[in-house]
């Protein structure tokens, strides 16, 4: 992936690379830490890993101006997206504070396309069946692994979130971890077998899947998540709007794309920083991870809704 900056100098960066450093430094990290330390420290750290995630979403305006193209102008594409967004935002939210177990279900499917779609993206338009069942097997994997192999800190974040408490045996959750790893490695032999890439970025593919697997078993749940968030979703999903947007060849796009990701990242810092001075800090609400997947949630709706309309453009 490059980065144009003018029309002679280029930034190139290989996000796989600064992907896997990320990830042996959470699995050296989980291995040599006091267990205790890493304890103690885990929700903060969890908190920036996620909070890092933001500003692959904090472009939502431009992918939309870019999908409506000239139909609109300027004012009407501000309009109309303000009142789209803020009724999808509204919507969910009452959908949690009526029903939280039907949200956070919603949630979680919504999360597992979402994860899936950015990862395999690539796959060719006339496979359409095959591609939305590996989306779901992937997006499952990097979802389920995790929650299953920490099944009670998932449990008690569950709980935190819709006030329902689930069990699941020892042995339920060795035979799901096994099948969705198997599965999802079936799929990577599956899309080698039929040419959709070739031995090189099999084994690319293969060892950047085992690598994961690893981070979820040797680290926290909250810090495994936060990695395989910031380093394997969130960053690619960036790449995928810079080749999308074409904004390679756009210089005035990109800088255009770069103020806008930094202006609603910073806002959306602002907006929780206000909400904990405001519901912590003054009125003495607990705080706790609950509060940050919900918020994560709720704009995860409109993003994964724009996303996925532009993972249908080819790339410009």
């Amino acid at each position: 992936m490059e980065f144009l900056w003018s029309q002679d100098r280029h930034l190139k960066i290989n996000w796989n690379h600064i992907s896997i450093v990320a990830t042996f430094i959470g699995i050296t990290g989980s291995l040599l830490v006091p267990a205790s330390w890493l304890q103690d420290q885990i929700f903060l750290l969890s908190f920036f890993l996620i909070l890092a995630g933001i500003p692959h979403g904090a472009s939502d305006f431009i992918i939309y101006k870019q999908l409506l193209g000239d139909r609109f102008s300027q004012r009407q594409q501000v309009l109309t997206f303000v009142v789209g967004y803020s009724l999808i935002v509204m919507s969910y939210s009452i959908l949690w504070w009526l029903s939280p177990n039907i949200a956070f279900s919603f949630f979680v499917l919504n999360s597992i396309f979402h994860f899936g779609e950015s990862n395999w993206n690539f796959l060719p338009k006339s496979k359409t069946k095959e591609k939305v069942l590996i989306y779901w097997i992937w997006g499952a994997t990097v979802l389920g692994v995790p929650i299953l192999l920490h099944f009670e800190e998932a449990a008690k974040i569950i709980a935190s979130i819709t006030g329902s408490v689930y069990l699941l045996s020892d042995l339920s959750r060795s035979v799901l971890i096994s099948l969705l790893v198997a599965s999802t490695l079936m799929t990577m032999h599956y899309l080698y077998q039929n040419g959709l890439f070739d031995r090189q970025r099999y084994g690319v593919e293969i060892r950047n899947f085992c690598l994961l697997i690893a981070l979820f078993f040797s680290a926290p749940l909250l810090l495994s998540f936060g990695i395989y968030f910031v380093f394997w979703h969130s960053l690619k999903a960036i790449e995928d709007q810079y080749h999308k947007l074409g904004l390679e060849r756009e210089e005035n796009l990109l800088r255009e794309y770069i103020r806008q990701i930094l202006f609603f990242t910073f806002l959306s810092f602002g907006g929780i920083v206000l909400l904990y001075w405001v519901g912590v800090i003054k009125m003495g609400l607990d705080f706790d991870i609950g509060f940050l997947f919900v918020f994560i949630a709720i704009l995860t709706v409109p993003h994964s809704l724009l996303m996925n309309q532009l993972y249908k453009v080819e790339n410009n």
